[in-house]
């Protein structure tokens, strides 16, 4: 028994060494190892995706902070609602055209075209939130701008960029 559970070790250990090996090292098309690191194209990748991390969380953080605000606890009077309802249209702008301007590893493009798309069909509920005339109106606004906020386009953006969930 001790024999089989110190070979299982030793497969283990070697496996370990085997992908760790692997990883680091490219492969030509033909399967040959072409005896180059890749330590520089890990670099560039993690560089890639440090730059657009920081692009995404630069794009939600006026966003987030007037969210915040509208689902304080005690919650804002109507009309307070109605100034952070057009605060956060202008918010939700913002965050777009950073998330169109910005540039995106391949893996997260598609990711990140769905998070735009959901931000586009929340803005118009936001500044019908901004005009409304009373407290239902800007609640039945808000509770519609907010079924595209941070549901899963938004965790999917952030797992695509290797972001932990909000």
């Amino acid at each position: 028994m001790a024999a089989i559970v110190g070979i299982s070790a030793l497969l283990v250990a070697s496996i370990v060494v085997t992908n760790r090996l692997y990883d680091r090292t490219r492969f030509d098309l033909a399967g040959r190892d072409s005896g180059q690191d890749l330590a520089g194209d890990e670099q560039a990748l993690t560089r890639e995706f440090r730059d657009a991390q920081a692009i995404y969380l630069d794009s939600v953080t006026h966003r987030n902070r007037v969210l915040g605000q509208i689902q304080s606890d005690p919650e804002p009077a109507w009309t307070e609602l109605r100034i952070l309802a057009a605060e956060m249209k202008v918010a939700e702008e913002e965050q777009l055209s950073k998330l169109e301007n910005g540039t995106w590893p391949e893996v997260s493009r598609s990711a990140i075209l769905d998070l735009q798309g959901e931000i586009r069909l929340a803005i118009p509920y936001w500044q019908k939130a901004a005009i409304s005339g009373n407290s239902d109106e800007v609640h039945t606004n808000i509770r519609s701008a907010l079924v595209y906020c941070g549901g899963s386009p938004a965790a999917n953006a952030r797992a695509a960029l290797r972001l932990p969930p909000a």
